[in-house]
């Protein structure tokens, strides 16, 4: 019993030399026919606004890796409903700047969209870095949280782009994340002095481009890492060296890591309640 072949697959047998290429024509136009990401593919609803009891209350998202804008919209209207005004939110350097000097808002813009017809504030977070960036003489692996220091202009320069895109829409800008924790410095030993000069040249940019802009250093890891740890420096020696560096007019404010002094009781039995 013969079976019949489709026309497609006939002609796949017959020019065999030609497969390749004819796969790739088809992979490229399937590609172009692909549906392209707009900022209308999910509405914004009607504006909002946050009614709340703790006006401070704040929530850490993590948007940055959600590429579902409904389940984006979604996240925020659940926060506010929370009643929390204000979200911290990480804006992956590496996301928005794949190519030196060619940046990509695509991702921070529906974020941020979302975020301002909730009604709710935005503290972004800036770090990570794009590979180009990380590139260093040795060409030993590096994380991506390495950030040699002939990339702390690139790096200033990309803070004062997001600034200067965002200045309606953001309260402040934090400069990396726990810079005391060896891991976050990109497995390095930690260095408070050139953290120093990268929240300096950020600081100088991000005011250049927007000066209302809030700049607050990096939060703090919790820590009690002596000096000469492999793993970090504890967060009061860590500071009091930033300040040994002149870090004092480059910041105006300094975020803070919480999470290891929650309690576990009611606020009823706290000292001082």
């Amino acid at each position: 019993m013969k079976t019949r072949t489709a026309p497609l697959f006939r002609l796949l047998r017959r020019r065999r030399g030609r497969t390749g290429a004819f796969v790739l024509l088809l992979t490229v136009a399937s590609v172009l026919a692909w549906p392209r990401p707009t900022s209308e593919q999910v509405p914004l609803g009607e504006q909002q606004t946050v009614e709340t009891a703790q006006p401070r209350l704040c929530v850490h998202t993590l948007l940055e890796n959600e590429v579902e804008e409904a389940k984006i919209k979604r996240s925020l209207q659940l926060t506010r409903e929370l009643g929390a005004s204000t979200i911290v939110q990480f804006f992956p350097w590496a996301y928005a700047e794949p190519q030196p000097g060619a940046y990509s808002w695509f991702h921070a813009d529906r974020i941020i969209r979302h975020a301002r017809r909730q009604g709710i504030g935005v503290i972004a977070r800036l770090g990570l870095v794009p590979e180009w960036a990380r590139a260093n003489s040795s060409g030993a692996p590096t994380t991506l949280n390495h950030l040699p220091e002939a990339s702390f202009d690139a790096f200033a320069r990309y803070a004062g782009a997001f600034a200067d895109r965002y200045r309606d829409a953001i309260e402040a800008v934090i400069i990396w994340n726990e810079p005391n924790l060896s891991f976050e410095w990109g497995y390095r030993p930690v260095d408070p002095a050139a953290y120093t000069r990268l929240l300096r040249a950020s600081y100088r940019s991000i005011k250049a481009a927007n000066p209302d802009m809030l700049v607050l250093a990096g939060a703090l890891a919790p820590t009690l890492e002596p000096a000469g740890s492999a793993a970090g420096l504890n967060e009061i020696d860590y500071l009091s060296a930033m300040y040994q560096a002149g870090a004092s007019g480059y910041f105006d404010g300094l975020a803070i890591t919480a999470t290891a002094f929650a309690s576990r009781r009611p606020p009823s039995q706290r000292q001082g309640a």
